[in-house]
């Protein structure tokens, strides 16, 4: 059934649209002051090294990054204990 699902998407769409639409939602998810820490975390190394020597980016990595990030930027809020209403 998976298969036929996926066949089903691809026949109607190519999958540079489909990932280009995913990695756009998983950066519209980062929070504004965190994409200079994301761009950092994903292309470089602690020492500013470029990490990437292949060039290749996969969405799994740009996922976990993005995760991270969002996930410390939930503790951060969540530590000013401020009152949601």
């Amino acid at each position: 059934m998976r298969k036929k699902i996926l066949m089903a998407i691809l026949g109607r769409t190519s999958l540079v649209e489909i990932e280009s639409k995913l990695v756009s939602d998983i950066l519209d998810a980062v929070p504004d002051e965190y994409l200079e820490m994301f761009y950092r975390s994903l292309f470089c190394d602690t020492a500013g090294i470029n990490k990437t020597k292949n060039g290749y980016i996969s969405i799994a990595m740009i996922y976990f990054y993005a995760r991270a990030i969002i996930r410390e930027y939930a503790a951060k809020l969540a530590s000013k204990n401020t009152p949601l209403l």
